[in-house]
């Protein structure tokens, strides 16, 4: 399985709040309290990066690089959660 992070982190953008409700009981397994979408994106955001995190480090050891330049995180832009190219 390919993840592709940056396309889940753009589709939260596209979201209601009802369906980022159902997004964050997919990801943390539990209710959110909140139905605020901007703190719904975000909270949704940081917990698929760590997760992606924790499966990349897991592959390529803790330097996460392999000697591969295209492993390496790349700079956000103004506005853009920070995602790896």
């Amino acid at each position: 399985m390919k993840l592709n992070v940056a396309a889940e982190l753009r589709a939260l953008g596209r979201l209601t709040a009802g369906e980022l409700r159902q997004k964050y009981l997919q990801v943390f397994g539990e209710e959110s309290r909140s139905g605020n979408k901007d703190f719904l994106r975000k909270r949704i955001a940081r917990r698929i990066q760590a997760l992606f995190a924790f499966v990349f480090s897991a592959v390529h050891g803790a330097s996460g690089r392999r000697g591969n330049p295209a492993c390496t995180p790349r700079p956000c832009r103004s506005g853009e959660v920070g995602v790896y190219s």
